[in-house]
């Protein structure tokens, strides 16, 4: 079974759905399109993927448990009030201990090991605008 993830309104947690991820709603029903991309990723998926957000990009490695921020490289109309801040460690391949979620039109979130000293970090980034696959660095 498929499934289609996204944020609950008072949890940030994802809710699963039985769908398959490039799921859309059209008039009013959901249809799985398998040619389009996936709207979503999940912790146990598997490849190489770039995430955009409305002001970066993450390059995801689920085989190697992996990402990548490239700040900056999100969509170029991300809109006022959108600014671009350097995180620790941006362009640093960082270990990747949870992908909490991550679908389109929603926040991603991702539970890292930004730091030497074993303290996880939980990022919360921009809306998602696109899921692509990549080329395993």
């Amino acid at each position: 079974m498929f499934v289609f993830s996204l944020p609950v309104e008072d949890s940030t947690r994802c809710r699963v759905f039985p769908f398959h991820p490039s799921a859309r709603i059209v008039g009013g029903a959901w249809h799985a399109d398998p040619v389009l991309p996936p709207r979503c990723l999940h912790d146990d998926d598997a490849g190489c993927w770039r995430v955009t957000t409305q002001t970066s990009a993450h390059l995801i490695d689920l085989g190697a448990r992996t990402v990548t921020r490239i700040e900056g490289a999100g969509t170029p109309t991300a809109g006022p009030g959108y600014t671009v801040s350097a995180l620790r460690r941006d362009h640093e391949s960082v270990p990747l201990l949870e992908l909490v979620c991550c679908a389109v039109g929603y926040p991603m979130e991702l539970l890292l090991q930004v730091r030497d000293d074993c303290v996880t970090t939980m990022r919360r980034t921009t809306s998602v605008v696109a899921v692509t696959p990549c080329e395993v660095r």
